[in-house]
């Protein structure tokens, strides 16, 4: 099992890539848009979802982590899990 602070330096390093590709993609559609946002404005929009998908990624890490674990508890106890 991952620990929590693995799962989270994943979560983060997960999103950093995120963060590159989003921030390129929004500076694309920007122009595409003509949404008018500047590049300060662009990246505080990309930081707000960042922030958001790491918080996901790390919650969905750690649920799996849980179902995993409980998993291996019911095996040690003889009972079948899907």
């Amino acid at each position: 099992m991952q620990s929590k602070k693995l799962s989270f330096i994943e979560a983060v390093t997960n999103t950093f890539a995120g963060f590159i590709v989003s921030y390129i993609t929004l500076l694309i559609l920007n122009k595409y848009f003509n949404m008018g946002l500047g590049y300060i404005e662009s990246v505080e929009v990309v930081l707000i979802f960042t922030f958001i998908s790491i918080i996901r990624n790390y919650l969905i890490r750690r649920l799996f982590n849980m179902l995993n674990s409980a998993k291996s508890t019911n095996n040690k106890k003889g009972l079948i899990c899907l």
